[in-house]
Order: C-alpha cells, then structure tokens, then sequence
C-alpha cells in the first residue's frame, strides 16, 4: 500500500490488491470495529440437563429422542446440500408441532458438517441490518 500524502499535506492511503480496509480517523473519543458485518448466531447444541418437569417439553431441552421425522429431516438435507449460494426456508404450522424441535436437530446435523449453524433473535437481526454493506457480510 502507498502513502503519499494529499492537498493539505496528510497522508492519504491507496489500496493495492483486494479485500484491503482502509480505517481514517478524525478527532478524539472515536471507536473503531474493524471487520465485516456479522450475524451472531445463538447455538443449542448439547442437551440440557432436565432440573424439573417443564423441561420435559422444553425443545431446546432435546431431553427425549427425535422419533418420526425422518422424511422432514431428509428434505432439510437437501436443502442443506443445495449448491446455490443463497438459499431460505421457512418452517411453518400451529404451535407444538415440533418446528423449533427440528431446527434443533438441523442445526446439529450442519454443525456436525461444519456449518454455521444457529438460530438469529430479533434483537440480532435488527442490529444487523443496521450495518452498512451488508453485501460483504460475513
């Protein structure tokens, strides 16, 4: 990278090359997060332990084998194994019918397979599409 300096006498930087940051900092107090934007995904990947009966039917608990959903989970498989860069699915249906449950399981099958995998709050979601350039996210 070059450093030649501007109109006003301050050194100006050229990037040389791709993926370069350049951070140019004015004043005093200023904070700077280097790095792309993020999603941070929260995780539930081992098995809680049942303290008392509610946790029972607790999906993120997974204190009982998944039974019966093997199908779902194949079609999820494939999804997961789809080549295209960008991809969305959707799990719909009436509360109790095992939605989160799945994805639990999902979750663990694609970070078995060295995915990313998680599930995003509302409050994380709103801070990331807060960020700017969002098409370099990482």
């Amino acid at each position: 990278m070059r450093t030649p300096t501007d109109l006003l006498g301050q050194t100006a930087a050229i990037p040389q090359g791709d993926g370069n940051t350049i951070i140019q900092i004015v004043g005093d107090g200023n904070t700077v997060v280097p790095g792309r934007p993020h999603l941070r995904l929260t995780r539930y990947l081992t098995r809680r332990v049942v303290r008392v009966e509610l946790d029972w039917l607790s999906p993120y608990c997974r204190s009982t084998a998944l039974i019966g959903r093997e199908h779902e989970l194949e079609e999820l498989q494939k999804f997961l194994n789809d080549p295209r860069p960008t991809l969305v699915r959707t799990l719909a249906g009436p509360a109790g019918r095992g939605k989160t449950r799945l994805a639990l399981e999902l979750c663990e099958r694609a970070s078995d397979a060295g995915w990313s995998a998680g599930f995003a709050t509302h409050a994380e979601l709103s801070r990331f599409s807060a960020q700017q350039n969002l098409a370099t996210w990482a």
